[in-house]
């Protein structure tokens, strides 16, 4: 994200967002008007909405059974090509941004790597 600028609506998080599940990837890049939606901000990028799962707490109870906090996300990635993940694979997400709309978070960021499989997937 060093050759890019933050726009105004957004500010960086610092905290690297791994172990995120992937649950959609997109065929295309979002649209606006019927070409692909870019952002002066993300020069030579388009918008990848791709869903993911994130796994927000774990806890385990008395009986060792883990209970997990769920949620699922949709993030959109700024690249110029369509993400290089699959459903199903755990990620890390690169360049990662948050914005708020009317009380609505939203995330956005500029990659995802896939990482090693591990046993906790905690924000």
């Amino acid at each position: 994200m060093l050759d890019r600028i933050v726009p105004p609506y957004l500010v960086p998080v610092y905290q690297p967002l791994e172990g995120a599940r992937v649950r959609a990837v997109p065929d295309g890049p979002e649209e606006r008007d019927g070409t692909p939606k870019t952002n002066p901000s993300f020069p030579g990028c388009k918008a990848w909405k791709m869903q993911f799962t994130l796994v927000m707490s774990e806890t385990e109870g008395a009986d060792g059974a883990v209970e997990r906090e769920v949620k699922r996300q949709p993030i959109t990635i700024w690249a110029p090509e369509r993400p290089d993940v699959s459903v199903g694979d755990q990620v890390r997400v690169t360049g990662l941004m948050a914005g708020a709309i009317d009380g609505t978070i939203f995330l956005q960021g500029t990659g995802v790597d896939r990482v090693e499989e591990t046993a906790h997937e905690l924000l």
